[in-house]
């Protein structure tokens, strides 16, 4: 666990609240109320030792902050594409991180930001969306993840699987992917307002240009690079070809009837035969 140190600073009104923490934990902070007011990427706390993650000096704010979206998905649903259109649209939110208009990314759907204990409230944010994705699409991407680096180079799994007691460690990779998608899906659609598919964008931007008054041009949307989500764990997929079919070869009875049941109500098409 990192050690934070905390200093105190007395005003004229009331005390100031300092903290120090390491970059990556930026965002976690961001939601409780506090703000960056210095970056140290020389100084170092006990147990940070990457280099590539300065030591931020964050202000508690005096009135808590409430930003204006939240955009949820699962893991691997495209995120980054979304948050690299949306700052082409001159409406910067963060990826994974707290920016000035919002959040998208996919910790968030459990209210907690990866390995921390404590809960997050929703209502810092006036409104959440749900970004969908193809779950052939999305087990085919998932099962270039090198074997070797499962969870020893990404705690994000250690993360999901305890949030998910329903992933076992002993599951097939195709049942893991499988239970991921359905199972942090679920937990968004118990949070989100609205809900949208990534491979039909285009029909949520009525939806953004009322949250921020602007128009969204759909040009951006093509001229935004969609490959931005490689890894330098990628490997060849496992799973060379991903079908209704197979997931109805490999899951059980109940997995697989509820993900066809999610992914119809979500507007994807089921071919069982092939």
């Amino acid at each position: 666990m990192f050690i934070l140190f905390f200093l105190f600073a007395q005003s004229c009104q009331a005390s100031e609240v300092f903290l120090q923490v390491p970059r990556e934990e930026e965002t976690f902070y961001a939601l409780k109320g506090y703000e960056v007011v210095a970056s140290n990427p020389d100084a170092h706390l006990i147990g940070v030792g990457a280099p590539d993650h300065p030591i931020l000096t964050m202000k508690r704010k005096a009135k808590p902050p409430q930003y204006e979206l939240c955009i949820l998905g699962c893991w691997a649903s495209g995120t980054r594409y979304v948050a690299d259109c949306f700052s082409a649209w001159g409406v910067p939110i963060g990826h994974e991180w707290m920016g000035p208009n919002g959040y998208i990314g996919w910790p968030f759907a459990i209210g907690t930001y990866f390995w921390k204990k404590e809960q997050i409230a929703f209502p810092c944010f006036k409104h959440i969306a749900h970004q969908v994705r193809d779950p052939l699409s999305f087990i085919y991407t998932c099962s270039k993840e090198n074997p070797e680096n499962w969870e020893q180079s990404h705690r994000e799994w250690t993360f999901i699987m305890k949030k998910i007691p329903e992933i076992k460690r002993d599951d097939p990779l195709i049942v893991r992917l499988a239970k991921c998608w359905y199972y942090w899906n679920l937990k968004i659609e118990k949070v989100a307002e609205y809900r949208y598919r990534v491979e039909d964008i285009a029909s949520a931007l009525p939806y953004f240009s009322s949250l921020f008054h602007i128009p969204f041009s759909p040009k951006v949307l093509t001229s935004t690079p969609r490959s931005l989500n490689r890894s330098p764990w990628d490997c060849e997929p496992r799973l060379k070809k991903v079908t209704w079919l197979l997931l109805k070869r490999h899951l059980s009875k109940e997995l697989y009837e509820n993900m066809r049941a999610m992914a119809i109500r979500y507007g994807y098409s089921i071919d069982e035969k092939k």
